[in-house]
């Protein structure tokens, strides 16, 4: 059970489902729904920054970590946690809602994990009232290229990544 003041105007109730990057047996890739959704509630005075790692707070359990130092999810300091989630606004009938400013001008639906922008102020723009609706998408990291140590050298292979996401974990 979950018990909140559906209209108090000091917090967001936040309703995300998960999604999953899968490829089925016919080879089509795509996202697909995993596990419960997660309901909490924040101050309506986060900024998008910190409404980012609340959320990664309830979540980051579902992630194997092979070693974790300084913010980054693995023992190689390579993935940090945006490499494996995307945080997505939606709008009320569960579409994709653009409403923060990229850097080239353009909007997202993405919840931005290093910005300090307060988020109720993305939010009002969209007509949100207390509610916010997301969907959690994740996806296992992409082998990140190696980079040569010197000039002239080749780099290495990539490694493979040493985090995985389990769809097991979720259910």
């Amino acid at each position: 059970a979950y018990e909140m003041d559906l209209r108090s105007p000091v917090n967001i109730h936040v309703i995300a489902n998960q999604l999953f990057y899968v490829q089925d047996q016919n080879g089509k890739k795509g996202f697909a729904r995993v596990g419960f959704p997660i309901i909490t509630s924040m101050s309506a005075d986060v900024t998008c920054r910190q409404a980012w790692d609340e959320i990664w707070r309830h979540v980051c359990h579902f992630v194997k970590e092979d070693g974790s130092t300084d913010g980054f999810l693995d023992a190689n300091n390579i993935y940090r946690p945006h490499d494996i989630l995307t945080i997505q606004v939606l709008t009320k009938q569960g579409q994709p809602a653009p409403i923060f400013c990229t850097e080239d001008g353009k909007t997202s639906s993405e919840l931005p994990y290093d910005v300090d922008e307060k988020l109720r102020d993305a939010l009002r723009s969209d007509g949100y009232d207390t509610f916010m609706f997301l969907s959690l998408k994740w996806k296992n990291p992409v082998p990140k290229p190696a980079i040569a140590d010197n000039e002239g050298e080749e780099a290495a292979a990539p490694a493979e990544p040493s985090i995985m996401v389990r769809p097991n974990n979720f259910l």
